[in-house]
Formats: C-alpha cells, sequence, structure tokens
C-alpha cells in the first residue's frame, strides 16, 4: 500500500513535533517517561527555586525538580523531586535549596542522615531546609556595611572637629601653658607610680621573706609530725578515761549532794528544841545544870587534893575490912537518932 505524499508529509510532521518535544524536554532536564522514584517537600521560601532545577547528592545529578504546587492553607509551596532511579534514602534526611553557581542558580542538595536504618518510600515526604549562599550572604551584609561606611563618615568629622580644636589650642599661648602644666602633672603622676612600685619591690621582699617563714615553719611541724601525732593519740586516750570516769564523777557528785542533805538535816535539827541535839543546844536549864555540876565536880577534885587522907583512910576501909570506922559509925547512929 503506497501512503501518499500528504500522510508522509504528516507523519513527517509528527515525527518532527515529538521529536522536538523530548528534545526540550530533555534539555530542560524533565525525564520523559516518567520517573521510577519521587519524593515531596515543602518551602516557606523557594528562593528562586524553579521546576527542571537539578537534585544533587554528594555532587552527582540524581534528577531534578518536578511540579511546585503552593498550598494556600499551610502558605508554602510543595515541591515534587524526581528521581532518575530508585533510591534508598534514609528517614530524617533533609532536602537542601542551595546556590549552584555563581550566578545564583539553585539547586536541591539532598543531606544523609546515616544514623537512620530505615528508607523513604515512593510518596514520602522530605524535610526541607534554606541554605544561605556566601552571594547571599554578601547581599545581606550590603545594608550593615552602607551603615558602617556612615558611621565611619561621622567619625572622620568628629575627628577633624577634635584636630581643629587641638590645633587652636596650640595656637593659643594659654592652650600651650595648660598642655605644660598637663604634661608636668602627668610627669608628676609618673614619679608617684614609680615610688609606689619601688615600695611594692620593698613589701614584696618582705612578703617572700614571710613566705620562707612560713615554709620553715611548715617544715618543722612535717619533722614533728610523729610527735604531735603521739600528743594527739595521748589526748584521745585521756579524753577516753575522762569519758569512763564520767560515771563515777557523777556518782560522786550524787553521794556529796546527798551528804550535804544529811549535814543540813542535822543542822535543822540541831537548831529545834524537839532533838537530842537540839535540847542539849538550846534548853538553858540543861545548861546551867550541867554548869552546876561541872562547879561541885572542881569543889570535890579540889576537896580530895586539899584532905586526900579522909577520903583514902574511908576508901581503905570500905574496900578491905567491909566496916565503917567506930567514930563514923557513931557519927551515923546519933544523925539517924
Amino acid at each position: 500500500m503506497k501512503l501518499s505524499r500528504e500522510v508522509r508529509l504528516g507523519i513527517f510532521a509528527v515525527g518532527a513535533l515529538a521529536l522536538f518535544y523530548f528534545g526540550i524536554t530533555y534539555l530542560k532536564g524533565t525525564k520523559v517517561l516518567g520517573s521510577p522514584y519521587r519524593l515531596y517537600t515543602e518551602y516557606d521560601d523557594l528562593q528562586g527555586l524553579i521546576k527542571g532545577n537539578p537534585i544533587m547528592i554528594n555532587g552527582l545529578k540524581v534528577g531534578q525538580v518536578g511540579k511546585l504546587e503552593l498550598n494556600m492553607g499551610k502558605g508554602n509551596v510543595r515541591a515534587l523531586l524526581e528521581f532518575d532511579n530508585a533510591l534508598q534514602i534514609p528517614n530524617g534526611s533533609e532536602a537542601m535549596i542551595y546556590s549552584s553557581d555563581l550566578l545564583g542558580s539553585k539547586a536541591i542538595e539532598i543531606l544523609y542522615d546515616s544514623t537512620q536504618t530505615t528508607y523513604l518510600v515512593d510518596g514520602d515526604y522530605l524535610t526541607g531546609v534554606i541554605d544561605t549562599s556566601f552571594l547571599d550572604k554578601a547581599s545581606a551584609l550590603v545594608p550593615e556595611g552602607t551603615k558602617i561606611f556612615i558611621e565611619l563618615g561621622n567619625l572622620a568629622r568628629e575627628l577633624n572637629g577634635i584636630a581643629s580644636g587641638l590645633k587652636q589650642i596650640i595656637n593659643d599661648p594659654k592652650g600651650r601653658s595648660s598642655i605644660n602644666n598637663t604634661l608636668d602633672a602627668l610627669e608628676q603622676s609618673a614619679q608617684n607610680v614609680s615610688s609606689i612600685t619601688s615600695k611594692m619591690d620593698s613589701t614584696t621582699s618582705v612578703f617572700n621573706v614571710i613566705a620562707k617563714d612560713s615554709r620553715d615553719i611548715i617544715s618543722n611541724v612535717k619533722d614533728k609530725n610523729e610527735e604531735v601525732t603521739s600528743i594527739i593519740s595521748n589526748i584521745k586516750v585521756t579524753t577516753d578515761s575522762l569519758r569512763g570516769a564520767s560515771g563515777e564523777i557523777k556518782q560522786l557528785m550524787t553521794d556529796a549532794s546527798s551528804a550535804v542533805g544529811s549535814f543540813e538535816n542535822l543542822v535543822s535539827k540541831m537548831d529545834t528544841t524537839t532533838s537530842t541535839m537540839g535540847m542539849l543546844f538550846n534548853d538553858r536549864q540543861l545548861y546551867d545544870s550541867i554548869t552546876a555540876t561541872s562547879a561541885n565536880v572542881n569543889a570535890l577534885l579540889r576537896e580530895v587534893n586539899e584532905n586526900p587522907q579522909r577520903f583514902f583512910d574511908d576508901l581503905k576501909i570500905y574496900l578491905f575490912e567491909r566496916k565503917p570506922p567506930k567514930d563514923k559509925t557513931q557519927k551515923v547512929q546519933a544523925e539517924r537518932e
């Protein structure tokens, strides 16, 4: 069957259009026959990212950006990431927008999370982040640089004013005199500082001597460490002995308190007229009787001393003869009659 010229021309036109379409799609970086592995991510600001921008992993292009959709509910943009081949991207990985060249072209870098052991499947979401490139940082610093230049200009004007004022002061005789006086005062202050420094040096030498003496004392204490330890041990033994004797001391104090109470009871009884001792100390009649008896005993002793023969003769007769003398018997009988 022979095709007409018109049919052949149509087939050639369709083939040319298809080839043109596939060529344009290829040049744009879009996969012609669809992607076997697709992921999604979301950004608050695309930073100039467009459809067809490459997706990179460690500097290797593994896919391209697909459809970009505005999500009015969340107020962000959802981006479709189409990969050339099925990959194992760990959970927790990030899709970072960055500038791929000096002209500001954008691309997406997949940042792996190597700590994860599970992987994303087709249709899952990646966390979208944005990297600030050097040019972006520089452009952000332009306003700050402008402010710095403005401040430098203001500072230069102020320095010029200060320089003019100094020039006027130097040209004025009174100003030069004030400057000379100020310099003299500064020189005097420097001399005072030098004097204080020398005094501090001497004080430092004194402190050094004190430190040396302190080291010697510490050395002596270290040498006497055994003796100090022995003294501390003796003090500890004495303290333990005192602690052990505290019970006996307490008992002794209790006994002494009891004895004082008994003595006070005795004194109180002696101060009354109801007890024997109280009657002996407080009865006046008993005192007078005892005094009279003492006087009689003294008189008897004087009589014995003056006439001992009288008493000893009667005693001898009474002890050995068992009968009184005749004159005494007669006297007794006479007294009876």
